[in-house]
């Protein structure tokens, strides 16, 4: 059981970083550095 717990958690981290490093990509792309305002949930 605990080895399925570690992977939920290792995934969900994993999404959570996805979620938050792609839109920053896409932002440094289009128009240079902004500061992230609708960034936190």
């Amino acid at each position: 059981m605990k080895r399925k717990i570690l992977l939920t958690f290792l995934v969900t981290s994993f999404m959570l970083v996805a979620v938050v490093t792609i839109p920053l990509h896409f932002q440094d792309k289009e128009h240079g550095y902004q500061p992230n305002h609708h960034g936190e949930m």
